[in-house]
């Protein structure tokens, strides 16, 4: 009975639903393109009384595991893009670690064949003879090594702002980090 009674208790994701719909039910009297978070809340409340109501013993409808599966996946891709927005939207309030760590965190859903992650290794550049270090080394179920260079997000890091040759070049910061990797 405990157990139930907690089970009952809004958990911390119900509470993060919650506010999202509360905020764009403000928001969408003032501006017309806030999305409405609130039929992601009621979904999230029909799942949450279908996981008690099974959990007591009554008998649910059987759900196809593939239709379960693609409602899960749209909604950890929303959440997703729903941070990288968010963060993307003041990108100084966030230092560079953080960037790092939600990145990850990114990658790590969007590809679950990694299976580990080495922060700041160190290897040997062969032709210099000096040691470097990568930021992320990622190694996937087959035993394939990815390496990850994160670098705080700026618009003025990426492409020169006047053309050469009717071409819009990288910017060294760009060059800098494709020749670390």
């Amino acid at each position: 009975m405990f157990t139930t009674l907690i089970g009952r208790f809004p958990t911390e994701t119900e509470l993060d639903h919650y506010i999202s719909a509360r905020i764009s039910s403000v928001l969408k009297d003032y501006f017309d393109s806030t999305r409405d978070f609130g039929k992601r809340h009621e979904k999230y409340i029909e799942k949450k009384r279908q996981r008690l109501a099974a959990a007591k013993g009554t008998p649910q409808k059987p759900t196809n595991i593939r239709t379960f599966y693609k409602e899960n996946e749209l909604e950890k891709y929303s959440e997703i893009h729903n941070v990288l927005n968010g963060m993307m939207s003041n990108p100084e309030k966030y230092t560079e670690k953080e960037w790092q760590e939600a990145i990850i965190d990114v990658l790590l859903l969007l590809y679950p064949k990694y299976i580990c992650v080495l922060p700041n290794v160190e290897i040997m550049d062969l032709y210099s003879k000096k040691k470097r270090y990568l930021d992320y080394l990622f190694i996937d179920t087959n035993e394939n090594t990815d390496i990850v260079e994160t670098k705080k997000p700026s618009a003025e890091c990426l492409l020169r702002k006047t053309p050469y040759r009717d071409n819009y070049v990288p910017m060294t910061e760009l060059s800098g980090a494709m020749m670390q990797i």
